[in-house]
């Protein structure tokens, strides 16, 4: 069969796997002979903490990835250095014809494709980017307008998914389409990589030394972890033990009922197509229960939800760096040191709040009624800006993704795109009361207070413990902070 090249090369990055994958799909159809290639970007390894987690979790799925296409006789060739630099060298030195890549849409990610793209265009060689990261882009869903006027994005979330949901019912088989069949029949017949080439600088030959090669620390807890819950053994999970109870379950800060699958969403080991398609197999059933129909539904508008931040940030890129609303753009939030410290450093006095912090800084992940409860207090009883909050969740999270990071943020800040009104104000007494009513998730990660009643953490009487006083009255912050907006 005649293909369009001979030879050609995919650059893995937010899509490390081999199932359903957009862009490894159609670099195989198109090439006779395919080479594959993960880099460990300079510009962003060069921001990180040396014991910064996601590098443990990247290098877990890398090894999956390696040992997926090994099984196809097929390398993963991992480098370390400047993308537009290695990218046009290693295409030459390969003598492929295109460079195939999956779509980011974020501000660095977008400029640095736009280089590589301009230097391999000035040595002939082709780049192709595909849509594989979201099931829908930012011109995909948009507002119903008159012929020849612009495209206009939703600002609202609601109309958004109706509009999202007629989208993908009237294109269904082509937005949910597994590539995973096809991928793996064009592996079969990919030429394995030749090994009598010559390193090139950058190359990380010793893989299993990837991490200290990279000046990196292992977080054996989180090893651990991933051993035993591997992408989609934890999706599989979720879909048969949890899903059916979400909707009451995923507000319960202890046990959580969530998914825990957004780290693997963030770095592309599981398919987002392939997350949309099990929730709406399983609407299909016409047995399950309505309890059961809701669950799910709330799981899809998660999911959603996700797309909704994801257009946002791809409509109206400034939101990266300021806030959606412009009459809140220089707000005159009341930075003081002490209170930063307290609030980072799980000091509020709010169990609830502290705890939320602590379990981020121990383990990187954070409850999303956390992240709602922790951003409100900062924004709003502590009157700091949602930037520092979004910068310091950005330092720690693993399943940071700037879009969803940066709209939760703005939300609770109520600054951003179908914000929480500013006379909203989340109380930590109530929402520790109400999600976690035992203190189970406190206790957890405040054992300073194991031998306190709930009652008495709920009520803030730490009498006879050396956990800190509250930094603040909530009733008389939540008064500061709607004056605060009003003026």
């Amino acid at each position: 069969m005649q293909r369009e090249f001979e030879r050609a090369l995919f650059w893995f990055r937010r899509d490390l796997r081999l199932e359903d994958n957009r862009g490894c799909f159609q670099a195989l159809e198109s090439s006779q002979r395919v080479f594959f290639l993960f880099i460990f970007d300079q510009n962003i390894l060069s921001s990180l903490a040396r014991e910064d987690r996601r590098i443990t979790l990247i290098y877990f799925l890398l090894t999956q990835l390696k040992r997926h296409l090994e099984k196809f006789k097929a390398e993963l060739l991992i480098f370390q250095g400047e993308p537009a630099e290695i990218i046009p060298r290693l295409a030459k030195t390969l003598q492929v014809q295109c460079v195939f890549t999956n779509r980011d849409y974020e501000s660095y990610p977008r400029k640095r494709d736009q280089k590589i793209s301009q230097l391999l265009e000035a040595i002939e060689i082709k780049f192709k980017t595909f849509k594989d990261q979201v099931l829908f882009e930012s011109t995909e869903v948009v507002k119903p307008s008159p012929k020849n006027s612009s495209l206009q994005a939703y600002t609202v979330f609601t109309p958004y998914k109706k509009r999202f949901l007629a989208k993908l019912t009237s294109s269904k088989t082509e937005a949910l389409r597994d590539f995973s069949k096809q991928t793996f029949s064009l592996l079969e017949n990919n030429l394995s990589l030749d090994r009598t080439r010559v390193k090139l600088p950058g190359e990380i030959v010793d893989f299993e030394n990837c991490l200290a090669e990279l000046s990196f620390q292992e977080d054996r807890k989180l090893s651990r972890f991933l051993e035993q819950n591997s992408p989609v053994e934890s999706l599989n999970t979720f879909l048969r033990e949890k899903i059916f109870s979400y909707k009451t379950g995923r507000d319960s800060l202890y046990p959580g009922q969530t998914s825990r699958i957004s780290m693997f969403l963030r770095f592309g080991a599981i398919s987002i197509r392939r997350c949309f398609r099990d929730v709406l197999e399983l609407l299909e059933n016409k047995q399950i229960k309505l309890e059961q129909r809701e669950s799910l539904e709330s799981w899809l508008s998660e999911l959603i939800w996700r797309e909704f931040y994801s257009m946002i940030l791809q409509s109206f890129p400034q939101v990266e760096f300021k806030a959606f609303q412009p009459k809140y753009q220089n707000l005159p939030w009341n930075f003081q040191e002490t209170l930063w410290k307290a609030w980072q450093n799980a000091q509020t006095g709010y169990p609830i709040v502290d705890a939320s912090i602590r379990e981020l800084k121990e383990t990187g992940f954070m409850h999303n009624r956390a992240r709602m409860i922790t951003a409100s207090f900062l924004c709003k009883d502590l009157l700091h800006s949602w930037q520092l909050g979004e910068k310091f969740f950005a330092k720690y999270l693993l399943d940071f993704e700037l879009s969803s990071n940066n709209g939760g943020w703005q939300w609770a800040a109520s600054v951003g795109t179908d914000a929480v009104p500013y006379f909203r104000v989340f109380n930590p007494l109530l929402q520790s009361q109400r999600f976690d009513p035992q203190a189970l998730y406190i206790k957890n990660y405040l054992p300073e207070l194991k031998d306190l009643s709930p009652k008495k953490i709920h009520t803030l009487d730490f009498r006879q413990t050396n956990y800190p006083l509250p930094v603040v009255n909530h009733a008389e912050a939540k008064q500061r902070a709607i004056a605060f907006f009003k003026s």
